[in-house]
């Protein structure tokens, strides 16, 4: 396997040679950081401790897998079992500006508006992509909470995914076709362990209700409707009662409070089905690329999204790619 580690954007990975004992490099959708961890053959004590904050890029078959900061070196080890090394690091730095408090509000205009006005305030370029860029309000605002927060919670909102890597982050609605190359996980090919859960069915919820408030009456109102999806499956199964997702936080206006119902129904479709597979190292796996598993059986073939992907590679035990699955389409989960 081919490999490459650069500190500070010089390479070092002849020096690292003798001692890299493994590598495992994992980048998930959304809330998490992209993480890594590079274990080191330290027995002779003679590794140089790298300072914590430096940027460091990994490589994997020229692809790079992950670009983030470092944090404390780790040092384990026993009794005549001799030392490790472990040098770890994540896709954000927790030292910048991303987790300070912020106080900032803006009287209208767009999503991407605002969000980007955060990230000017953090040094942090955002970028929104268009299905949730041009989405207005009367009134944006946060008080006390950091970027992180902030980009998380309009995510959740409107059914996106908010990433952060290093000084550049991105919000874009979860599905969207970003040409992300398709993963095919086939049995008898590059398939080494699966463990899928189908599609089940029935559902918990069969709509969602939310509260906004209404500025020309004063009052609290509620939007309540059916899931779209139950519509077109069919509702419930017979003899199941309907029960309807009732989401707690109260929305800004009625559109707000829409597009939240919208935003539950899509995260309860993304979680009909999960699975985890192994396979051997696929370097251009990412997370929110399609994945497609083949020569299974029927119910469990078809297509699912990467909600993360976890590369391994140990000295002596070859490299491989865990995939964590979600989102079933295409047949998988049909009985």
């Amino acid at each position: 396997m081919d490999w490459r580690v650069e500190i500070e954007g010089e390479d070092i990975s002849q020096d690292l040679r003798p001692y890299l004992m493994s590598i495992s490099a994992t980048d998930k959708v959304g809330l998490t950081s992209d993480r890594c961890s590079l274990v080191l053959d330290d027995t002779d004590g003679q590794i140089k401790l790298p300072s914590a904050g430096s940027k460091l890029t990994v490589y994997l078959e020229n692809y790079k897998v992950f670009e983030g900061v470092t944090e404390r070196p780790k040092s384990t080890g026993s009794r005549g079992g001799g030392m490790k090394l472990t040098v770890k690091a994540k896709g954000t730095d927790d030292a910048s500006k991303i987790k300070q408090p912020l106080t900032q509000h803006k009287d209208g205009g767009s999503l991407e508006d605002f969000l980007q006005g955060l990230g000017k305030t953090t040094g942090v370029e955002i970028v929104v992509d268009k299905a949730l860029g041009g989405i207005t309000r009367n009134y944006w605002g946060v008080a006390g909470v950091s970027l992180l927060q902030a980009g998380q919670q309009l995510a959740k909102e409107h059914s996106g995914i908010f990433k952060v890597r290093g000084k550049k982050a991105i919000l874009k609605a979860k599905g969207t076709d970003d040409k992300l190359p398709e993963v095919v996980c086939e049995r008898g090919k590059n398939l080494i362990s699966w463990s899928v859960e189908p599609r089940d069915l029935r559902r918990v919820f069969a709509g969602g209700k939310a509260r906004h408030f209404d500025r020309k009456t004063a009052k609290v109102k509620e939007v309540k409707r059916p899931w779209k999806q139950a519509e077109i499956d069919g509702g419930l199964s017979s003899g199941d009662e309907r029960v309807d997702n009732a989401l707690r936080a109260m929305a800004a206006d009625e559109s707000t409070a829409e597009k939240s119902i919208d935003a539950a129904e899509s995260r309860g479709r993304r979680e009909g089905g999960t699975g985890t597979v192994t396979i051997n190292l696929e370097p251009a796996a990412q997370a929110e690329a399609p994945c497609r598993l083949k020569g299974l059986r029927s119910g469990i073939d078809g297509l699912y999204r990467i909600e993360s992907r976890t590369h391994k590679a140990s000295r002596g035990a070859g490299a491989t790619t865990t995939l964590k699955i979600k989102d079933p389409q295409g047949g998988a989960g049909e009985r």
